[in-house]
């Protein structure tokens, strides 16, 4: 049954009294099984350039872990389609939710301290522009800076881009 959404003020509301132990094992989750993330989808319909949003999630098939991820953090937990003997469930966040728990959990990241770095830098560039821009399309200098995060995030996790941009696969073309 989908729950319903909850607005950032609830979801942080609900942090507060969270102690910060749970963080810390928290983020013990995060560097062993999860995934911090860009992604970045090209441009669909009226949109004026391609999309980027910020992706956090824990995958794992124990439905202990998103019993405790549910109870303490919120969140919704998605069972994932696939041909594996066990199923596997993944703990996701909206992208404000995920900027709250990456900058409470920062402090305590072992192996995806980089990845958490360049998500609120992303995060970061992503609020100055609405609240210098507001609604304003975005220009060629801010839609190459998230592009560049998107891709630094992306080497950091040992992906290559699938959308890169056409700058890049010129320069694949001749070094070829």
């Amino acid at each position: 049954m989908p729950r319903p959404k909850v607005s950032l003020k609830e979801f942080e509301a609900k942090l507060v009294g969270v102690p910060e132990t749970e963080f810390i094992r928290l983020a013990a989750f995060i560097d062993g099984e999860g995934c911090i993330t860009i992604c970045r989808s090209p441009r669909r319909g009226a949109a004026a350039s391609n999309q980027h949003e910020l992706k956090m999630t824990v995958s794992n098939t124990s439905l202990r872990l998103f019993d405790w991820l549910m109870s303490t953090f919120g969140g919704n937990v998605r069972r994932a389609h696939n041909q594996s003997y066990l199923p596997v469930y993944s703990w996701v966040l909206n992208e404000l939710q995920a900027e709250v728990i990456i900058r409470r959990c920062l402090p305590y990241f072992i192996i995806k301290r980089e990845q958490a770095e360049v998500a609120l830098a992303f995060r970061d560039l992503k609020t100055r522009k609405r609240l210098n821009f507001n609604n304003s399309r975005l220009t060629p200098l801010m839609l190459m800076q998230r592009d560049e995060l998107h891709d630094k995030i992306r080497s950091l996790n040992g992906a290559r881009s699938r959308f890169a941009p056409k700058a890049a696969l010129a320069m694949e073309k001749e070094g070829a």
